[in-house]
């Protein structure tokens, strides 16, 4: 039918109607009414994803999985039933009450996948957002803290962008990545890559349960983790979450991260003119990602032969293994620690720091308390800064030997490792010295025996105190025309490295004739001779026959399957293995390697062995390459090659300042292919000109030419004559430059390197040589006239600042002066207190102006906020408010008190702020908060297990002990209580807030007061009453938090429906009755730590026995971790004093009930 002119509007706008309708008609969606059947797809909402059935090799295998949808390679991002495969077409995915996502089999009804949790919603569906994320929801609630599942928190091999890779601490979850079996099977393979928290984070990857890779700290040498204008990366680390997480800047990008079959982890981007994957990261980049390669303190550097070093100071463990490349064992110190002696810490510089699964960290350390913490425990290793990218914070600690130590040539950093003390004094060369350098002078203390009484050791060498010998004996490493070798036997070379034989790779039955290494457990084949023909039984044979050639042939039926490929007649022909690995087959009498008839290293398979020639014999035409095997269970040639390309001078991005992107659009979304073209283009006519670029790997050299005996100006001059050379160079650089290199054509494969580059020097317009040299010109003349104004300015500027300042902290100082006795009236005492002063506007700027959203919380001081410091630590702000009860007397006494203790179980006083009427103090931020928080929390404190109630319990008696006793001033702390002990990431407790304390002399143990100041539930009866306070008072209220800490109950405010007592009364009365365990958390799970928990509740109820008459009984001051676990069997006494306003109660110590 022919259609008129006219027609064709109307055919248009039917066409188009048609295809808004396709487009419209696809779903992101399924609910409990509308199912997803095989060859239907669900498409997000943007078109970037869709979800649907696949095979992705057997076609009567069926998966459901999400793949992108705008590249026609299909790439598969997520697989539901990656274990169990439909075998047929009749899967169907729907979403059935309460909230469950299944994959049913049509056919039987049977449910073979299943979303893992569930809860009733309203109406439930499934949906696949823009992200690539699939989850189960409510219809109407788009909160992610609301879904019911997701599939970014069980991923399969691939991580994509906004997925938590990592940890949920709450549920116990963990998301990482698994590979594929293969490539044609999603099922779960052998490796799995994970965000490790324990220490300090870092990414392990695992084949089965064996570490094969560790990044260490994730912020060490991780230049790949560096700002870029693709994608940004975050970390989060706190109570409830350690993760991973990364963002693309530019949504039009594809990338994502994978974990490949053969356990390769990299980021992949889509190029769309190539239409192809480009790997921009991988983590197969060199023999130093091994994990333990190098063993304990051996530095890897891929820039040194051998790869493994001893770090200076250390000598390897097992010398013989190390010099035959084994250098798992390590190196240990040259002279051993002696912590009881004192040992010190020698710095070395440019490492990526080492496995930190043995690691502490403290985020507000100084470098200088982080030395000292170390000092402290013998069996701490090293130290270093946590965070360097702000010029070094936080501190990290290691408590075993240093791991996967590795030499960088930037990006390294400075780490403290622990070195007996008189180390110190034998510096006699840098401490990233090289054990193996050639220069290394060292003399070697070793004792020296006597020969006479080594002889008389030995009865003088007798054969009855022979334990055996060294050497090669019966094993042969020859085979002759007379010798065969079956299936069974094997050669080995004279030094017993190299054995020959018959295996069967992998789950492989076949049968093949190899070479490998025999002192190694894990076979691992360097040789194969029959890898096209493998026999299929064990009926092979290996000779060797006239004139002169080596055959394998199947005994069965004689067919000969391999033989050597060269021949000529010889009076006695052999084969032999050779120490090097080498299977040579000779004339039994000449050992010239020029006379051999024929030789393995000849015809390589997939390994380069030392001595072999990689490369060309030009007079023969025969090439010596290496080529891949098929797969682990098959040999035979697969599809990978390696060659030394002789073309052009032999060898095995440049994006500058005048260079620029050749298509600027491609380049920006991460796909450099088209490369860079010069800003100025050349114009040979007119003259060009040459310039230097430093620190160069060579570009490919295959269009190039090059002459030995030139010089690098002869070289210039001929490469400006001929208009088609882009660059030249020296030939060789190893003895100061000599010869030329000429390359005529663009410039590819262009490595910036940090260390071993060249000099290139490429054909550039001449204008940019004279551009560059007039702005060297203005740019001196300026510098020259800028810098006298800059100083002289900078020099004004900087007097009258310190003058200012200098003023304003006198002042202040001035306002701060305290006097440190008992009694705030007493004279003569009058001390400064020496604090760092913050400014206000910086205070201002860390807590975002003091905005709600960083309140921590309010006490009887003022509101607390937490500020972040434009270097990037963490603190909190105690603000004093106008309106407080407790003004500026207790201000300075929380200063001075604090001010001069140190210790880890106390909050640390970074400084304080006073400006005006506002008067603040900064401290140390605690992630965890208080204790009461948690304790008292019906959720938080399922979190505590009993493990950490009773290290908490620890670290408050050892923070009360430093200050009753081991301070060099005597503090009373009188507020101690659940909401004064705050925890650090690690739950460590640490005491605050020390407004009401005060400080004794040396000889004063007790005072008086008319203002009773604290909280009730935790102060003392001699305190509540009489106003009389000592250091009991404090242990006083340590009991009453023991008691807290085990029950998760609050002494003020308790109730009992059986009896009317507070806390300590219910505590005493089950204590009496022998059903103390009662009292404990019903959440805590205590069958392990049954002692603990019982003398934890007994040393509670020593301590709150503090009356007056009685409180000299029983040393209830002792109450450090030794106490805990040596309290004697002795019995508690009621006494009759309760009294249930003060909420407290009375006992003394008895040997009887």
């Amino acid at each position: 039918m022919k259609i008129s002119n006219k027609d064709f509007p109307l055919l248009f706008a039917f066409t188009f109607i048609i295809s808004i309708h396709r487009i419209s008609s696809a779903i992101d969606t399924i609910t409990t009414i509308h199912t997803l059947s095989d060859g239907e797809t669900m498409v997000s909402s943007d078109g970037t994803f869709e979800l649907g059935f696949f095979s992705p090799g057997n076609p009567n295998n069926r998966y459901v999985g999400i793949w992108y949808k705008r590249i026609k390679v299909m790439t598969v991002v997520w697989v539901a039933n990656r274990e169990v495969p439909l075998t047929n077409t009749s899967g169907l995915l729907k979403v059935i009450n309460p909230g469950l996502l299944v994959l049913q089999n049509d056919t039987n009804g049977v449910i073979i996948w299943s979303s893992n949790t569930s809860r009733p919603v309203k109406t439930p569906v499934a949906k696949l957002l823009a992200s690539g994320n699939l989850v189960v929801k409510d219809a109407n609630d788009d909160d992610p803290e609301n879904f019911l599942w997701e599939s970014f928190n069980c991923p399969t091999d691939t991580l994509l962008p906004g997925m938590k890779f990592g940890w949920n601490f709450k549920t116990g979850h963990e998301v990482y990545l698994s590979s594929w079996k293969s490539k044609d099977d999603p099922a779960s393979g052998d490796f799995t890559y994970h965000f490790d928290p324990t220490g300090y984070p870092q990414r392990v990857l695992k084949r089965g349960s064996y570490v094969t890779f560790k990044s260490g700290p994730w912020i060490s040498g991780t230049r790949n983790l560096r700002k870029n204008p693709f994608y940004k990366y975050k970390v989060v680390l706190n109570k409830n979450e350690a993760y991973f997480t990364y963002e693309l800047h530019n949504k039009s990008i594809i990338s994502r991260v994978t974990l490949s079959e053969s356990g390769v982890s990299q980021r992949l981007t889509w190029v769309d003119t190539t239409q192809g994957w480009v790997v921009s990261i991988t983590s197969a980049t060199d023999n130093c990602g091994i994990y333990r390669l190098c063993g304990a303190y051996g530095s890897c550097s891929v820039a040194s032969s051998p790869v493994c070093v001893c770090l200076d100071r250390f000598l390897p463990k097992d010398p013989d293994g190390w010099n035959r490349t084994n250098w798992s064992r390590g190196c240990v110190r040259r002279t051993p620690l002696n912590c009881t002696n004192g040992d010190a810490f020698l710095k070395y510089s440019g490492i990526k720091l080492p496995d930190t699964r043995y690691s502490r960290f403290n985020e507000s350390m100084t470098l200088e308390e982080c030395k000292v913490e170390c000092l402290k425990n013998c069996s701490c290793m090293a130290y270093t800064n946590l965070n360097i990218s702000t010029g070094g914070s936080g501190c990290l600690l290691w408590f075993e030997e240093l791991v996967n130590i590795r030499k960088l040539s930037q990006d390294g950093q400075d780490i403290y490792i622990r070195m007996a003390s008189s180390e110190q004094g034998k510096l006699q060369h840098k401490h990233t010295g090289d054990h193996n350098d050639e220069n290394h002078n060292e003399s070697i203390e070793l004792p020296l025996f006597d020969m006479h009484a080594i002889a008389k050791a030995t009865d003088n060498f007798s054969i009855s105190n022979k334990l055996g010998e060294g050497g090669i004996s019966s094993a042969i490493d020859t085979i002759t025309t007379i010798h065969t070798l079956s299936d069974g036997e094997t050669m080995v070379s004279s030094d017993g490295t190299f054995e020959l034989g018959f295996f069967s790779p992998g789950n492989s039955n076949n049968r093949y004739m190899g070479i490998w290494y025999k002192r190694i457990k894990v076979m691992t084949v360097v040789w194969v001779a029959n890898r096209e023909v493998p026999l299929t039984n064990t009926s092979g044979l290996l000779k060797v026959i006239n004139p002169g050639l080596l055959v394998l042939q199947n005994d069965t039926n004689g067919v000969i399957i391999w033989s050597s490929n060269t021949s000529r007649p010889l009076k006695t022909t052999v084969a032999k293995l050779l120490a090097t690995g080498n299977l040579v087959v000779k004339d039994a009498n000449d050992d010239d390697p020029e006379n051999f008839l024929w030789e393995s290293f000849s015809c390589p398979t997939d390994t380069l062995l030392p001595g072999m020639k990689f490369g060309w014999n030009f007079k023969t035409g025969h090439e010596v390459y290496l080529s891949s095997w098929k797969s682990k269970d098959d040999p035979a040639s697969g599809d990978f090659t390696y060659h030394f390309d002789p073309t052009g001078y032999p060898q095995r991005v440049l994006k500058r300042d005048r260079f620029l992107p050749k298509d600027p659009d491609v380049w920006n979304r991460a796909n450099w292919s088209s490369g860079c073209v010069r800003r100025t283009p050349l114009n040979c006519t007119n003259g060009d000109a040459f310039l230097k670029y430093s620190g160069i790997k060579l570009p490919d050299t295959r269009y190039s030419r090059f002459n030995e005996s030139m010089t690098l100006e002869e070289c210039k001059v001929v490469c400006l004559k001929n208009c088609s050379c882009m660059a030249y160079t020296n030939l060789n650089i190893s003895t100061g430059g000599s010869g030329c290199l000429l390359c005529f054509e663009e410039l590819i494969n262009i490595k910036k390197l940090s260390q071993d580059g060249q000099d290139i020097y490429i054909r550039m317009a001449s204008s940019e040589q004279e551009l560059k040299g007039r702005k060297r010109e203005i740019l001196e003349v300026s510098l020259s006239l800028l810098t006298g104004m800059v100083l002289l300015g900078l020099s004004l500027m900087l007097y009258l600042r310190k003058r200012k300042k200098s003023n304003h902290r006198q002042r202040i100082r001035g306002r701060l002066q305290y006097k440190h006795t008992g009694d705030q009236n007493d004279e003569n005492h009058n001390e400064s207190i020496e604090l760092p002063l913050f400014d206000m506007n910086a205070i201002a700027k860390a807590t975002d102006n003091f905005s709600i959203s960083n309140k921590l919380g309010e006490g009887g001081f003022g509101p607390v906020y937490k500020g972040v410091l434009e270097e990037g630590q963490e603190i909190a702000v105690k603000r004093l408010s106008r309106t407080s009860h407790q003004g500026l007397v207790e201000f300075k006494n929380e200063v001075n008190c604090i001010a001069k203790l140190q210790h880890r179980n106390l909050v640390k006083l970074l400084g304080c702020c006073i400006h005006g009427e506002e008067k603040m103090l900064i401290y140390e931020y605690m992630p965890n908060r208080s204790l009461d928080l948690i304790l008292f929390d019906l959720m938080g404190s399922a979190l505590l297990d009993w493990p950490k109630r009773f290290h908490i319990i620890n670290g408050i008696a050892r923070g009360l002990m430093y200050l009753h006793q081991d301070s060099r001033l005597r503090v009373i702390h009188r507020d101690l209580k659940a909401s004064n002990i705050l925890l650090d990431f690690d739950m460590n407790p640490k005491i605050s807030d020390f407004g009401m304390a005060r400080i004794f002399g040396g000889n004063e143990t007790e005072a008086n007061t008319s203002r009773v100041v604290g909280t009730y539930g935790y102060m003392s009866p001699e305190y509540a009453m009489d106003g009389l306070f000592s250091v009991k008072s404090d242990v006083f209220s340590f009991g009453v938090l023991v008691l807290e800490i085990v029950s998760g109950k609050r002494n003020r405010g308790f109730s009992h429906r059986d009896h009317h007592h507070n806390l300590l009364g219910h505590a005493w009365m089950l204590y009496r009755e022998g059903r103390s365990l009662e009292l404990v958390d019903a959440y805590l799970g205590i069958s392990d730590y049954l002692s603990e928990v019982l003398r934890s509740i007994h040393v509670g109820l020593l301590c709150i026995q503090q009356c007056p008459k009685d409180c000299g009984i029983y040393p209830c001051t002792v109450i450090e971790l030794q106490i805990l676990n040596s309290i004697p069997g002795q019995q508690l006494v009621m006494i009759t004093f309760m009294n249930r306003d003060l909420q407290f109660l009375c006992f003394q110590p008895s040997s009887l009930l």
